[in-house]
């Protein structure tokens, strides 16, 4: 798709019913697509194409706000389960709006640095 403006990124957003992210190989451990964090933040479950044991892979099974697939053959069997049953869809947006806003809002981060910084 390339740049999207503000505007197409929200309607694209909005129209969604999950979002995929995808981590290169050997990145797991040292790095964090923050575009999960987008998708989360918009009430978006999030299908993370990338290794259980990586940091938003272990957030997505511990919090229940998505799935994790390892292979194309993972992707597919969960994509065909969520195809016949849009409970577990709603179910796993609402937690990742609720994660998102519990660890990762711009009021969480204000917290934990105050907490941080006072006595």
């Amino acid at each position: 798709l390339g740049y999207l403006d503000d505007d197409l990124f929200s309607t694209l957003l909005s129209s969604s019913d999950i979002a995929a992210t995808t981590l290169i190989d050997g990145m797991e451990q040292v790095s964090m697509p923050s575009r999960a964090l987008t998708y989360m933040s918009a009430g978006l479950p999030v299908l993370s194409l990338m290794p259980k044991k990586s940091d938003i892979g272990d957030l997505v099974i511990s919090e229940d706000c998505g799935w994790v697939a390892e292979s194309s053959h993972e992707t597919v069997k969960i994509l065909s389960m969520l195809a016949s049953d849009n409970d577990l869809i709603d179910s796993a947006a609402k937690n990742a709006r609720s994660v998102y806003l519990k660890k990762f809002s711009r009021l969480a981060g204000v917290q934990r640095f105050f907490d941080l910084i006072t006595p």
